[in-house]
């Protein structure tokens, strides 16, 4: 698998997960949207529909009217999507490397799923690690 391909960027300023793979989605329906960015709006979403798939530590996704553009730079995974996920999310540090958790709570108890290195940028990172089959 390329990994380089499949690094997804958390997002917390993005309201929809935005994938540029389009193995990872259901049936994608074609649909035209625009993207604000830093810069200006930009043409780039192609379709949206439901994808499906993991992380490398075994989270599941499955997000339902999730954005496609093969034009993305990068996969997004928005924090919202996270939370819908029935996940949460908790900054640690461990020496000076500050990361962020998705947990959740199995009987009262907190649990983590994985940890989300930062890039040299400072953006938290994942990989997307397989799509998941139809449930």
């Amino acid at each position: 698998m390329d990994h380089v391909k499949d690094i997804c960027i958390l997002d917390s300023g993005t309201t929809h997960t935005i994938l540029k793979i389009k193995k990872y989605f259901t049936k994608i329906f074609p649909t035209k949207g625009v993207i604000n960015t830093i810069s200006s709006p930009a043409d780039l979403i192609e379709g949206t529909s439901n994808a499906m798939f993991m992380l490398p530590n075994g989270t599941k996704f499955v997000i339902k009217n999730d954005l496609y553009s093969s034009k993305s730079k990068r996969n997004l995974l928005s924090l919202n999507d996270i939370y819908s996920q029935g996940y949460d999310t908790e900054t640690t540090t461990e020496g000076n490397m500050k990361y962020i958790n998705i947990a959740t709570n199995i009987l009262g108890k907190k649990k983590f799923l994985g940890k989300l290195p930062k890039l040299p940028s400072g953006l938290h990172y994942t990989y997307i690690h397989k799509k998941l089959n139809v449930i």
